[in-house]
């Protein structure tokens, strides 16, 4: 088994922890340039000295990993913590969107396969929501929108999936988007598949994000049905096409509900998705 050698200076995000054993911990770690890869902490629910408070998830860190002679997954020896994002960790709502965002991506990245412009996005996202210089609900629609971007699974918000038709032409209370041609449709076109429907500011308000790359969208002023209902679409929309049910979004959705802020519980009515 190749051997994962990591040199000091570079860093990785913590994504996933899973205890091990009595004392182990097997982290899920992301790396610029080695992508995705797993590595096992032996006692370090034992000994306080070697990692206390340094393998804390969406933590920012510079591992030293080595690899065992017999083979198996590799072993952190020593880690030098670099952005710990505490407050990712003490606020619910912040907290769900950044296990919402892993997830996300432990289940896209292949192992050991380098994506430098996701790890750039991730972490500059968790450092945006650990300072609180956007409202989070924006910062998700502006990550989710990026990953799809850089996924090659970018919703087509543009033009109608069917005719063509520009989005501006589309003549309706409430636009249509198919999950099987995944653009929306105007009034004369049928769907494929699954079909969701959004107010015309909701499309307009994604297709601004789409466009933008500065770091600044975030702090934009939307309107909090445009950004609600576009957090419903791109959740669904995500989980539609990567055929999974994300356990950290039915924990954000949850504590959502709980502080108020839900989806479900909007003034217009809801989207529907519809066979």
């Amino acid at each position: 088994m190749e051997c994962i050698s990591m040199k000091s200076e570079e860093s990785a995000i913590v994504m996933r922890r899973v205890e091990y054993g009595d004392f182990d911990v097997i982290l899920t770690l992301f790396s610029r340039s080695k992508g995705k890869f797993s590595a096992i902490a032996k006692n370090a629910r034992k000994s306080r000295r070697r990692f206390s408070g340094r393998l804390e998830l969406f933590s920012v860190l510079h591992p030293d990993c080595s690899q065992p002679k017999s083979g198996g997954m590799p072993v952190l020896q020593e880690v030098q913590l670099m952005e710990p994002f505490e407050n990712l960790r003490t606020d619910f709502i912040r907290m769900g969107y950044a296990a919402y965002w892993c997830e996300i991506l432990c289940l896209w990245l292949e192992e050991g396969a380098a994506q430098p412009e996701v790890y750039d996005l991730l972490e500059s996202m968790l450092r945006e929501l650990h300072l609180g210089k956007g409202k989070p609900e924006v910062l998700s629609l502006l990550y989710q929108l990026r990953f799809l971007t850089l996924s090659g699974l970018a919703p087509g918000l543009d033009v109608c999936g069917g005719c063509e038709a520009p989005m501006f032409d589309v003549r309706a209370g409430r636009i249509r988007f198919d999950y099987g041609r995944s653009r929306i449709l105007c009034g004369t076109c049928s769907p494929l598949a699954r079909i969701f429907s959004m107010a015309p500011g909701t499309v307009k308000t994604l297709c601004w994000l789409q466009e933008r790359k500065d770091q600044g969208a975030g702090r934009m002023q939307f309107s909090r049905e445009a950004a609600l209902e576009g957090l419903f679409f791109l959740e669904s929309f995500i989980s539609f096409h990567m055929g999974r049910d994300f356990r950290s979004l039915k924990y954000l959705q949850s504590v959502r509900r709980t502080a108020g802020i839900s989806p479900e519980i909007i003034s217009f009515p809801v989207c529907r998705l519809k066979a």
